[in-house]
Formats: structure tokens, sequence, C-alpha cells
């Protein structure tokens, strides 16, 4: 590395924004010093797919000594979620009850991923990264036996406890890691494909809005409204150990770009 050092911390109490302006830092250290690099710096926009986890855009910037770091953001389809669910209820790892409350939690979320890595060798498109990834946003759980779940409180099922909802809003800190290999055809165009891993660090719910229809009154409706902050931090304790512990994947990632020089 001729004495050149880059680091870049990404803490998991760091809002998007300051893992931004770390991303914006790095960036401008990469590109500042292309005089100095023997190969010249680029940046690629990109957009792809890693299942599991995200379909979205990236940008990439590689700098001297092929020192490299994007930022994507995307989406998480419900279907990447059914496969991460169907890798842990086929190991056992929690059943299919709680695999629904973790894509009612996650589906649809909001992805922050930014990225740090270096391409080795010279003339190859052999890369590693590492990153930390953010997916936010909720939904809603509905029914008796959702509500039984969190709030550890049996209901019958019936229609008027069916209705009984429990909002819901997840964060999940994931660290990812992968390696891959890129091909720039006509030194325009980038393909890049990857194989790595996914693996839930922090996570953070509220259980909120618990709610049933006033005009169908029930035991449903005397839960929901008789819910302790008791029962929601259990709830919410729940469902943050089942991420961390739980939700983990292999990821395979597949990108195609346009390279700026």
């Amino acid at each position: 590395m001729n004495g050149i050092v880059v680091a870049c911390v990404f803490r998991t109490t760091e809002s998007p924004v300051s893992a931004l302006q770390n991303l914006a830092i790095l960036s401008g250290l990469l590109l500042g010093s292309v005089a100095h690099a023997k190969e010249p710096a680029h940046v690629d926009a990109m957009v792809g797919t890693n299942v599991a986890v995200n379909i979205g855009a990236q940008i990439r910037i590689e700098g001297p000594y092929r020192i490299r770091g994007s930022l994507g953001l995307g989406f998480l389809p419900g279907g990447y979620l059914n496969i991460i669910n169907s890798i842990s209820t086929g190991f056992g790892w929690y059943d299919e009850l709680t695999a629904d409350l973790i894509a009612a939690a996650l589906k649809n979320s909001l992805i922050f991923h930014p990225r740090i890595g270096w391409r080795p060798i010279p003339k190859a498109g052999f890369h590693f990264d590492g990153g930390w990834m953010i997916a936010a946003l909720g939904g809603s759980l509905t029914g008796a036996e959702t509500v039984a779940v969190l709030t550890g409180e049996e209901l019958a099922d019936t229609p008027e406890n069916a209705i009984a909802e429990i909002g819901v809003n997840a964060t999940d800190h994931m660290l990812t890691v992968d390696v891959g290999y890129e091909v720039v055809v006509k030194e325009r165009l980038v393909m890049d494909f990857t194989l790595g891993g996914a693996f839930s660090v922090v996570a953070t719910s509220k259980l909120e809005g618990v709610t049933s229809d006033s005009n169908r009154p029930g035991p449903g409706q005397q839960l929901v409204s008789g819910v302790s902050e008791e029962l929601t931090a259990a709830g919410e304790q729940y469902l943050n150990e089942t991420f961390t512990k739980y939700v983990h994947t292999p990821t395979v990632g597949i990108m195609v770009g346009y390279r700026f020089r």
C-alpha cells in the first residue's frame, strides 16, 4: 500500500446521514490523491440486486491503489424475506408465525448500504468488500395469534379478535462481506458478480398504534386498549432478539452499470 492507509468506521448508532458523510470523506480521499496513483480513478453508476437482501442502485468510486467505496440505495422485497425465512425455518431456528412477524416488520424496507473494499490485483477484476447495511421501515401485524406472540396474552380466534392490529417499526443493522469479480467491456460497460453474506448485528423494534375496529368491540378491543408498556417492551425485545440471532443470509450479487472517467 506504499504507506497509504484509509480507514472508515461505521458505528451501530450513527445515522444514515453520518454514514453518508463518512463515505463522502473516503471518496474525497480517494479522488484527492489521484495524481499520485498508478491507475486512474473512476466512478461507476450501477443497478442490480444482492439476493436475498436488496434490489437497487449504487454509486461506486475506485481511487488510488484500487481502494474503493460505494453507496447503495434500494429496498428489501418480500420475496427475498421469504428466502431468509425459508432458510431459518428449514433449520428450525424459528417457526412460521415468527417468520410472518419478520416479514411484516421488514417487507419492502428501504435499504441504505455504504461499503468499502479493495481490488488487489491491477489487471484483474477480483475484489473484496465490507459494509454496513441498514433496513428500515415497518408494517402492521394483525390477528389473535400475532397479538399473542408479541404480548404473551392469549386471545380466542374470533372475528372480533382477528381485527386486533399492532403497528411495527423495525430497523435492522447488518454487517455485509463479499468477494467478487468485475468485468469491464470496452472501458464503459461494467458487470460485477459477487458472493457473500449479510449478518444482523443490531436491531431496534417499536410496537405502537395498537388498535381494533371500534365498531366491532370484543376481547380483542379490550386487550389492545389495555396492553401495558411492559408487554409491548417484551414484544419488542422478542423481535430484536429474533433479528440478531437468526436473520443472517448468504448473498449473491449481480450488478450492471456504466463507467465514468
